[in-house]
């Protein structure tokens, strides 16, 4: 999103950091379950995902969007 020139306030970067914490934290536990299925782990970076983007503005969700949409390098 900086390379869009949309950045995000600190507010925003601490809640979100603790999003991704959160997921991780979910991840080792499903690793150490035993039970790492796809299907699981994808859910659970959908439901990160849809965090992060409730703690967006209009302008940064079409940033994020956009920066998904190009092809990675």
């Amino acid at each position: 999103m900086q390379e869009a020139g949309v950045g995000l306030s600190a507010d925003q970067e601490t809640q979100i950091q603790g999003f991704y914490d959160e997921e991780a934290q979910q991840r080792r536990e499903i690793m150490r379950s035993g039970q790492a299925d796809p299907a699981k782990m994808q859910a659970l970076t959908g439901t990160t995902m849809s965090k992060i983007t409730k703690t967006l503005t209009p302008e940064q969700k079409k940033a994020l969007l956009d920066s998904m949409k190009k092809p990675q390098q």
